[in-house]
């Protein structure tokens, strides 16, 4: 009976320590790990600006109320909100990975400083120097006075020179209040109505699906770049001019020979001109036999 007594005691001393060694294990792996810690806690209400300073490109993108825009000679145009969200993400998912150097002088080994993001909150500014990329989506880089570069990973999608303006015409947002078109080619003019879901000219139906192709060509409409509503065109008369009814307005848009390549685009609701891509107003130029069944 002692003996089985004993045996029990030993077997529960043998299982607390046990224990005891697996959860102290757990403990200092747990205080030995090294914290990742953000670089970046970013919102769209306490970022105020940034500057974008590329190889071909530099821009300032700042914040009017609740929207942000970039500031080009002297002037703001709507930023791409995609691109803002983007920006903002990929920095507040920025850590100080992989340190390969911390030699001040191995910098330009890395590219370090080819492209430059500053970002200006009311508290503080804070200055991120990027580099070469490293495998498929990380770029090496650099914060602030810091002499160490780093991994920095997912730096490959911010496009510090691509125009983070938004080149969205809006020409057509939404359409489910769009009662009526008219595309008016030098002269020739093609009405459509709706009436519920369908379209109609006159008393005739239109093919299944050409309207529809047409509005969404309309609502992807994309500019290559915006200048001033005086800028000299080649033509001052419009080759196409397309007028959206909907339910509580009507909007105009004109489309005129900018140069041998693209067109200037027009809007009652814009002051700017968008240059437009000749192939994408030729796919908006339509008449009447390009509706019929």
């Amino acid at each position: 009976m002692n003996h089985n007594r004993k045996r029990l005691l030993l077997l529960s001393f043998v299982l607390i320590l046990f224990l005891a060694l697996f959860y102290s294990k757990d403990l200092i792996q747990k205080n030995m790990t090294p914290k990742t810690v953000t670089l970046f806690s970013l919102t769209n209400e306490n970022s105020s600006q940034f500057l974008l300073t590329g190889e071909s490109l530099s821009q300032k993108l700042i914040k009017n109320g609740s929207k942000w825009f970039v500031e080009k000679e002297g002037k703001q145009f709507t930023a791409d909100p995609e691109k803002v969200s983007n920006l903002i993400q990929t920095l507040n998912g920025l850590t100080e990975g992989t340190i390969v150097s911390k030699n001040k002088n191995k910098h330009a080994d890395f590219g370090i400083g080819t492209e430059i993001v500053v970002v200006k909150t009311p508290e503080r500014e804070r200055t991120l120097y990027l580099g070469k990329p490293y495998g498929s989506s990380a770029r090496y880089a650099r914060m602030d006075k810091q002499e160490e570069v780093f991994v920095g990973d997912n730096l490959q999608s911010i496009l510090i020179n691509s125009d983070f303006r938004d080149l969205k015409t809006h020409a057509l947002d939404d359409d489910s209040s769009l009662q009526s078109m008219e595309i008016d080619m030098n002269g020739v003019k093609t009405q459509l109505t709706k009436s519920k879901d369908e379209w109609s000219m006159g008393n005739k139906k239109t093919k299944s699906g050409t309207v529809s192709y047409y509005i969404n060509d309309l609502k992807n409409l994309t500019a290559t770049d915006i200048v001033e509503a005086n800028t000299k065109v080649t033509d001052t008369n419009p080759a196409l001019t397309i007028r959206l009814k909907t339910q509580k307005q009507e909007n105009t848009i004109d489309f005129v020979k900018y140069d041998d390549k693209s067109y200037a685009m027009k809007s009652s609701s814009y002051p700017w001109l968008f240059l437009i891509p000749e192939v994408n107003v030729a796919s908006l130029q339509k008449q009447e036999k390009d509706f019929l069944e």
